[in-house]
Formats: C-alpha cells, structure tokens, sequence
C-alpha cells in the first residue's frame, strides 16, 4: 500500500505539467501559453486564419500559406520543399527541434544563443537587424527559452547580439519561408508586449502576402496555423 501511494503521489505531482505542456499553444486556449490572441490579431488585419488538425500537404497548391507553431512531430521535408518552391509561404515556430531535419535541407543550423540581454520581464530580448516586412514597427522581441539559428547567407531578421538568429527569413524557389526559433514569441502571454503583437501581425500579413502598411487589395491567401499536435503528411 505505502509504494502504491507513493506511485499515485508521483502521478498527481506530474500530471499537472503534463496537462499544461498538452495546453502549450492551443489556438482556443485564452490562457497564457495558448494562441487565441494570435486568432484575434488575424482578425484585426484582416487576415483569414483556419486552424487545421491535420496537414496533408498533397492537398495545397502554390498558393499555399502555413504557420507551424511548436511541432511534436517531424514535418515531412519533401512535402515541404515542394511547395516552397512551388511559390507557398511557410513559416516553421519550433524550439525543440522537431524540424531540425527540413533546417538541415535549407543549410539552417540551430544552437544556443551566445550573446542574451536579460529583461525584467520575461528573459531575452532580440533585435531587429534592419528593415524587413517582419520586422516594421517592432523595436524588440522578448522571448522565452530561445534557441539561435544561423544560415551562411541569410542575415537575421531577429537576432541576440550581432549574429543569433531568432527570425530568418528568405526565398525558396518562388516560395518564402520563415523560421522563429521561439514560438513563444506568439502566446497570449507575449502578445502583450507591443513589438510582439506587431510582429505577430506582421508575419500573419506576409504570409498573407498583403503588403506592409496597406490594407488588403484583392484576394490574399489563406493562412492555415498547423498547432503542435497536429500531423503534417503527404507530399
């Protein structure tokens, strides 16, 4: 009886983390790691956003638009790339890793940052590195446990210190992909910030492909935000 209490004590003390690591970025979710100001953002720039529980890339089209925030499994790369350079903006959210393997195929390496301002907010801090469409209006970007990204050629969008990517973004065949090495940088919590609320506003637009600083003029794309559980398939 004592060593079935204590098993039952273990379970209660971790159910709760489990419980709120399966809440982490759920699109509905108006708590503070959830999304739904992320929806609400969409709605205030026009922007459609669908939120999809599968993905079976073979069903898109060039046109194609994607948000993947937090993924728990490995995106298929094939499928991916293909519609890349078919023309699709795709912008991957990710600190763990699950799509360390499509990093790879588009030469984007993933580390710990070296260079870390410290806030009294939040933890650190990133800075836009020049203009960009990601980067209108936003003085910073606080974050949360970042990872750093670097790409030989591509200069950072978002970076700690000089050269620790958290944004990247670049063309890939007729296509745009963004890579944020924090998706934290999207929960309710964050998008209290202002810097961060504007670049959640201004990813949703360029994925969108609505011009910076103008309202929507004729059709822009539909975004489908593609949440942590949910698989991407097909090719």
């Amino acid at each position: 009886r004592a060593v079935l209490r204590a098993l039952l004590a273990l379970l209660l003390v971790g159910w709760p983390a489990a419980a709120e690591a399966q809440r982490d970025f759920a699109p509905e979710s108006t708590e503070l790691n959830g999304l739904s100001e992320g929806l609400a953002v969409a709605s205030e720039h026009g922007v459609e956003l669908e939120v999809v529980p599968r993905l079976d890339v073979g069903t898109l089209g060039p046109d194609a638009a994607l948000l993947v925030v937090g993924p728990q499994q490995e995106p298929t790369i094939e499928g991916l790339s293909a519609l890349l350079r078919a023309g699709a903006r795709i912008a991957l959210a990710d600190d763990h890793g699950a799509t360390a393997a499509v990093l790879r195929a588009f030469r984007i390496a993933r580390h710990t940052p070296t260079g870390r301002r410290e806030l009294a907010l939040r933890g650190n801090d990133a800075r836009p590195s020049g203009p960009h469409a990601l980067s209108r209006r936003v003085d910073a970007l606080v974050t949360n446990h970042p990872m750093a990204i670097h790409h030989g050629e591509l200069e950072p969008i978002f970076a700690f210190g000089e050269s620790d990517a958290l944004v990247l973004a670049g063309a890939v065949g007729t296509g745009r992909l963004v890579v944020i090495s924090d998706p934290s940088v999207l929960i309710n919590n964050m998008l209290e910030r202002g810097g961060n609320r504007r670049f959640a506003a201004n990813l949703l637009r360029y994925l969108a492909g609505i011009s910076p600083g103008v309202a929507s003029e004729g059709p822009a794309r539909r975004v489908l935000l593609v949440p942590p559980a949910a698989p991407i398939v097909g090719r």
